[in-house]
């Protein structure tokens, strides 16, 4: 085997250090590092929380939320006032208001629409509970109660 030659070293060129410099500059490449480090983590947090954000905002504009004052009157206070609207309880101004933001605004428009398809269901339940033997479409047929009053009657008898 060939023995590894090692190049000569001129040892007169090199001076000792002072006492603590190589400590000095090693902690500096430390501190060095942990600001790096560092700002490293507080962009990527940052960059995180910017994305979020985005999302939450781009997320609440598309989900129709936007509040519009067509008619003079906010998406807001059309959602609250119409039950009264379609019950036709409201004065005659707040309804023309609310028919002009209807017109105009399509979320609201929507809900309206899906309201007024609810609505038959709605009105059989507002008008109250069911008297025995009055008929009502899918009520309890008045020819039944006979025979579960008979029924009734019977059961508590025993």
């Amino acid at each position: 085997m060939k023995a590894m030659m090692k190049p000569a070293l001129d040892n007169d060129d090199w001076q000792p250090c002072p006492p603590g410099l190589l400590g000095g500059m090693v902690q500096k490449a430390r501190r060095r590092r942990r600001h790096e480090v560092l700002n490293r983590g507080l962009a990527a947090a940052l960059l995180v929380v910017l994305t979020v954000w985005g999302g939450v905002f781009v997320a609440s504009r598309h989900q129709g939320q936007g509040e519009f004052d067509f008619g003079g009157i906010t998406c807001s206070r059309v959602r609250a006032l119409m039950p009264e609207y379609m019950a036709g309880k409201l004065d005659v101004p707040t309804s023309e208001s609310i028919r002009q933001h209807l017109a105009q605004c399509p979320d609201c428009g929507q809900l309206m629409e899906r309201m007024r398809q609810q609505m038959p269901a709605a009105a059989s339940m507002e008008s109250g509970p069911p008297v025995i033997g009055e008929h009502r479409p899918g009520g309890v047929d008045s020819d039944l109660v006979p025979r579960w009053r008979d029924s009734f009657a019977v059961a508590v008898a025993d």
